[in-house]
């Protein structure tokens, strides 16, 4: 592919649709991309694509269908347009556009939270209760194990649940190839970049794991040992977040 000044993005993807003989409706029916969508690419107008990141992928599946070099015009892209080449400005770019701010709350956090505050108001009344003649000094920890376990106790609680169990998602390409970002709880990105059919990639989290998956019809999703099966359409890009516990939130 020539890296002459004058040729641009859309001009090589229109020179490679021509190469390999497809006409657009022949693009869409094959990357179930939009025909007004493929040619507004190949006019350089990516308008139509919903930010910089979706931009990227539709130009990964194009690419990948005419057998030309993406690498090559996603780094055009990117010094025509001075985005940063990191998955997670993407990430947030996108989000910031296309996704409410969600908070997904753990429901082991919630109940590990009512039991304490169930402990917290008996703790509170038994003090407010009792007479000068009742009040003793502090127990030491020992102590408190033995009185907890005194037969004159009537009133139990149920263990605080843990929430120290992670996040597991493996990722596993079943055709083709796809393009994954994979952002953690705090920002970090874990992954970003291309991979092929029978790999298999796992990444994990102690809170949340936020995912970009280009070319979803390819990806095949497990959660925690649970099969989520496939991601989305062939040529479609998906935005996941899954918790330890909760479902999953999808843009």
């Amino acid at each position: 592919m020539s890296d002459r000044p004058d040729r641009s993005i859309g001009s090589d993807l229109l020179s490679a649709r021509n190469a390999a003989g497809l006409s657009l409706e022949q693009v869409a029916e094959k990357t179930k991309l939009r025909s007004s969508l493929v040619a507004a690419l190949e006019r350089n107008d990516f308008s139509l694509c919903g930010g910089d990141v979706y931009t990227r992928g539709h130009i990964r599946v194009l690419a990948n269908l005419y057998r030309i070099d993406s690498t090559y015009l996603l780094e055009k892209f990117d010094k025509e347009f001075g985005v940063a080449e990191t998955a997670l400005d993407d990430l947030a770019q996108a989000t910031s556009q296309n996704l409410d701010r969600r908070i997904t709350v753990s429901w082991k956090s919630l109940s590990g939270v009512a039991a304490v505050g169930l402990l917290a108001a008996v703790v509170v009344s038994n003090q407010l209760t009792s007479t000068p003649e009742n009040i003793t000094a502090p127990q030491s920890n020992s102590e408190r194990a033995s009185t907890s376990a005194s037969p004159n106790q009537s009133e139990s609680f149920p263990a605080v649940a843990s929430a120290d169990e992670p996040v597991i998602v493996r990722l596993t390409v079943v055709k083709s190839y796809s393009w994954i970002s994979v952002t953690a709880a705090d920002g970090s990105s874990l992954f970003t970049g291309q991979i092929e059919k029978g790999e298999v990639r796992e990444f994990t989290d102690p809170q949340v794991l936020r995912l970009v998956i280009g070319n979803a019809g390819a990806v095949s999703i497990n959660v925690n040992g649970v099969d989520r099966g496939i991601a989305g359409d062939i040529g479609e890009v998906v935005r996941l977040e899954f918790t330890p516990d909760a479902e999953n939130s999808q843009g």
